[in-house]
């Protein structure tokens, strides 16, 4: 369209030459977002809603007798859940979804039926003539009952108000559940908000809030609600309710639940398909979850869904639900907190604002706003509902440590000091039996106590981290506290030393099963300890008997970590391992080509980091199919090799051409060539320099500056 930038651009806010050079223009071809390069249609103008509001009072009788003389418009569509043929009454601009269509990824085979959205409803009065419209029924109730009309929210913060100070109202929410359609907040006394709830409410004043956008539309409805004819028909041209068959769709849901669930437990399975098997389940959870379990899927199953690869699958449901996010279509506050924790796992191109670090920051602001940091919510919710809740914040907060540790961020997301949710207990994996359909119960493995064990013990771990963290990992080199690093390694050993049976390496059976927890648990362990000693070595350079010490110590801590890297390779689990996993692996080998490069390296710690190179390079290799974004790390890793001269490879075929792999390579190339010499000296491979260039090393084999 002459005069509009594409997307990419736009979102930039960069100038476009796609109105003179066409599609894709010159800066997405240089950012490698070809695919990405689409001019949106353009939106016209609609009358203000408030005109149009009156326009309808004035003339809904005329309507009623036009509605009420035409025949219904129906239309064949397909149900998304079953695939059987159904005939509704549609508004015309709505009737195209019945034909969907998605250029935004390779096409299915023919023989795989992809389901359309289903957004039909049938008019609570009993009529069969018009549709009612979302619009007609577009209102928040509060848990005190009082309706607010949307539109306008006049009265919004005065009812909130009436809430604080209703103490009756905790009797009410005591068995709440986790409706799509509620949401959850929690207010402070230093706002306008919260000083009157507490001059009225007294010291009883209720500052956790339950807002109720009522039930009288469906879910599709509530995901279609605030949308114009451009916005559909440019999501339907995208297909982002396109879903894989149901046979499929369930099967991807059973992968998920056995390999990926129980390290990151943020959803109600049986809630999740009670709501699948009615169709009101959420679009954009569904997407966000298959990105999520792709990875762990086979190639059969794949092919199934209608994808080649791995790498396609991921990148496919990834788009999907980030449109729909972009696109409000998700309105609930619990499922949006859910989807970014699943989007935040995954890293498809460094070229991208809505990263890892978008969707972890996006998450942490929702779970503030809804008060899972305060212990005495758990007094007003139900013990469901409670349960999901502290199951999805201290999943947070290990993932903050776990990132902050891996160098993602520079500070900490939770630093709050009123932090108090309640610790995680073995009855906080409630059964899910309860609420699942009777067909599908099959679908969920059961929670084993090791599952349970491994979230509790990392939670702890992770309390370790945060204090190495603060004391240890951020400071000057001449302000390292080493009394309490000694103290840090002290809680670690003692960490590992009450670890339950079920989370030893000898009480094994099945390394498919609970190794992989096993050995996801000790890797982060040791990890945390390298980076500790790695600390401390660089504190006491000028001490010779301490750096001996401690570089003793961080020769030990990498040996284990190869142990575990070896024993993964050993019994062929890396396509089970999640990502952070991999994210030690690489820590593992960085360090091991920091110590190579160390003059008067002895002979048997020389041999000993070689071959933990040579493993933690087999596993990288052997997992890189499973996790396309590995094959960064290893781009990276060759060119490490080159430059250090030594004798190590990766493998990876080079044809000489410039792709996104070799992207790091290339830019550590160029700061190389420019004389960004720190010092000449050994590879800094955690947080530091790099042949002087500075960078932080990411759980996702990928770097940030």
């Amino acid at each position: 369209m002459p005069g509009e930038a594409c997307r990419p651009c736009r979102e930039r806010k960069l100038k476009c030459d796609a109105a003179t050079t066409g599609i894709p223009c010159a800066r997405c071809q240089s950012t490698s977002r070809v695919d990405d390069c689409v001019v949106p249609p353009r939106q016209k103008r609609t009358i203000n809603r408030h005109k149009r509001i009156r326009l309808n009072s004035v003339s809904s009788n005329s309507r009623r007798d036009e509605r009420s003389q035409q025949p219904s418009t129906s239309v064949n569509r397909v149900n998304r859940s079953h695939g059987e043929p159904q005939s509704t009454s549609q508004p015309e601009a709505l009737s195209f979804i019945s034909q969907p269509i998605d250029h935004a990824s390779t096409p299915p085979p023919e023989h795989v039926r992809v389901h359309p959205i289903t957004h039909a409803r049938t008019p609570s009065n009993g009529s069969t003539g018009a549709v009612q419209t979302s619009h007609d029924v577009d209102q928040v109730a509060f848990v005190t009952g009082t309706p607010v009309s949307e539109d306008t929210g006049d009265d919004v913060l005065a009812r909130v108000c009436q809430e604080m100070t209703s103490i009756g109202t905790r009797a009410q929410r005591a068995n709440m559940s986790a409706s799509w359609s509620k949401s959850l907040e929690y207010h402070s006394s230093l706002n306008a908000t919260g000083i009157l709830g507490e001059v009225f409410g007294g010291r009883e004043c209720n500052k956790f809030t339950i807002i109720d956008r009522g039930a009288l539309h469906t879910r599709r409805d509530d995901e279609l609600r605030g949308l114009d004819q451009h916005d559909l028909e440019y999501l339907q041209a995208k297909g982002v309710f396109n879903l894989p068959p149901r046979e499929v769709c369930l099967e991807m849901f059973k992968v998920y639940f056995r390999h990926a669930y129980p390290y990151a437990p943020i959803i109600d399975r049986g809630e999740f398909l009670s709501q699948f098997s009615r169709d009101e389940h959420s679009t954009f959870l569904v997407q966000a979850l298959l990105a999520n379990v792709t990875p762990y899927t086979s190639k059969d199953l794949l092919a199934r869904a209608g994808f080649a690869d791995h790498s396609t699958a991921q990148d496919t449901f990834f788009r999907r639900a980030v449109l729909l996010y972009d696109f409000n279509c998700e309105k609930s506050q619990l499922v949006l907190l859910q989807g970014s924790l699943l989007l935040g796992t995954l890293w498809r191109s460094y070229f991208g604002d809505k990263d890892y670090s978008y969707w972890m920051c996006n998450a942490v602001r929702i779970a503030t706003r809804m008060g899972l940091h305060k212990r005495h919510i758990a007094d007003e919710l139900g013990a469901r509902f409670y349960a999901l809740l502290k199951r999805i914040w201290w999943t947070l907060y290990v993932r903050d440590v776990i990132s902050s540790i891996s160098g993602l961020y520079n500070s900490l997301l939770l630093r709050a000091d009123d932090i108090d949710t309640l610790a995680l207990t073995a009855d906080d994996w409630p059964c899910d039996n309860e609420v699942c359909p009777a067909e599908l119960i099959e679908l969920l493995p059961p929670i084993q106590m090791y599952h349970k064990d491994y979230m509790i013990q990392l939670c702890n771990l992770a309390a370790i981290g945060k204090s190495a963290h603060s004391t240890v990992l951020t400071c000057a080199v001449n302000k390292v506290d080493r009394t309490k690093a000694l103290d840090l390694l002290e809680n670690i050993f003692e960490w590992r030393l009450a670890l339950p049976r079920s989370l030893r390496m000898e009480s094994i059976r099945q390394w498919e099963d609970e190794g992989i927890w096993v050995l996801t648990l000790m890797a982060w362990c040791y990890r945390l300890e390298c980076v500790t000693c790695r600390s401390l070595r660089k504190a006491c350079v000028a001490e010779p008997s301490e750096l001996e010490r401690f570089t003793d110590l961080l020769h030990k801590a990498v040996f284990e970590l190869d142990a575990i890297v070896r024993r993964a390779v050993t019994h062929r689990v890396g396509q089970l391992l999640p990502m952070s996993f991999s994210t030690a692996v690489a820590t593992m080998i960085s360090l091991c080509i920091e110590l190579l490069l160390k003059p008067n390296l002895r002979p048997s710690d020389k041999l000993v980091s070689e071959e933990a190179v040579r493993t933690g390079i087999a596993f990288l290799v052997g997992s890189q199919e499973s996790w396309p974004s590995l094959r960064w790390m290893l781009r990276m890793f060759d060119w490490a090799f080159a430059q250090a001269g030594l004798d190590f490879s990766s493998g990876l075929p080079r044809d000489g051409t410039p792709t996104q792999d070799q992207g790091l390579a290339q830019f550590l190339e160029n700061m190389s060539s420019q004389n960004l010499f720190v010092e000449p000296g050994p590879l800094d491979f955690m947080g530091g320099s790099l042949l002087g260039g500075e960078f932080m090393f990411n759980s996702n084999g990928f770097a940030n500056w």
